[in-house]
């Protein structure tokens, strides 16, 4: 009985594991997973920003980030026009706003990271320059145009540098520090925060 019974275990993990490789859902996990790339987004033409823009500004509404629709629409142009700049949809922007600080413009986290895109000024700008420019405007930090056009530069500049959406919305979130070091060591998984 006993032979029998470490018989079936030995073909329980020999021979199953070999029938749940051959599935494509058990197949090994890559080093690095699929890119988190949007859907294709291309410059499009110019009364198209201002249609963007008026379906943004109702959500801010709805998000409590005013009551005045031109500054409502404004910050939904802002958010078009950043969005074509750095190559990504509006959507991406307005999701990380959401995920970041949910739509709260003075929001601001443990590590000190401010406003609706929870931006680190000395990451972004350098400690110099925040000391030497920003040193009694720090409020700027909080304003939505502001924090907008830095969020999305800085995640602009992380897409240049790590050639990939996916890791760059990883060391927007860790930090790029700590995602190239994982990239070096071939550990990175990609995270949540990216998908």
């Amino acid at each position: 009985m006993q032979t029998k019974v470490q018989i079936w275990l030995i073909s329980l993990f020999l021979v199953v594991p070999v029938f749940m490789l051959r599935e494509p859902s058990f197949s090994p996990r890559r080093l690095i997973s699929e890119p988190v790339s949007p859907p294709e987004f291309t410059t499009f033409a110019m009364d198209r920003y201002d249609d963007l823009a008026f379906r943004i500004a109702p959500l801010l509404a709805e998000r409590r980030l005013g009551q005045d629709p031109q500054a409502l629409l404004d910050l939904g142009q802002l958010i078009v026009e950043k969005s074509v700049e750095i190559d990504v949809p509006p959507s991406l922007l307005l999701a990380m706003i959401d995920v970041e600080s949910t739509f709260d413009p003075c929001a601001i986290s443990v590590v000190g990271a401010k406003g609706l895109m929870q931006v680190m000024p000395a990451r972004i700008l350098g400690n110099d320059h925040v000391r030497s420019r920003f040193a009694f405007r720090g409020h700027e930090f909080y304003d939505p145009h502001w924090n907008i056009q830095f969020g999305a530069d800085y995640l602009g500049y992380l897409i240049d540098r790590f050639g990939d959406l996916d890791v760059a919305l990883t060391a927007y979130n860790q930090g790029p520090t700590r995602v190239a070091k994982k990239l070096r060591r071939r550990t990175f998984r990609g995270s949540n925060y990216a998908r």
